[in-house]
């Protein structure tokens, strides 16, 4: 599987779906990296493991980096 290069966060998706996704804010260099459902509006929450699935497609952060698969 190849995935496209990382977009910045200015840049939405097209298609709404998965995306691998990653966060970095704030001065101490809060980090978040995993998976987050692009409902073509809105990111949910980043999702890094199966526990945290329940709460996959709830509203999270936007600012986030993101890549696809590319076809």
């Amino acid at each position: 599987m190849k995935l496209s290069q990382w977009h910045d966060y200015r840049i939405k998706p097209v298609r709404k779906g998965v995306y691998e996704t990653k966060i970095t804010k704030g001065i101490k260099g809060y980090r978040r990296e995993g998976k987050s459902y692009w409902n073509g509006k809105f990111w949910s929450e980043t999702a890094i493991s199966d526990r945290e699935f329940a709460n996959f497609r709830c509203r999270g952060l936007q600012n986030k980096a993101w890549r696809g698969i590319v076809k």
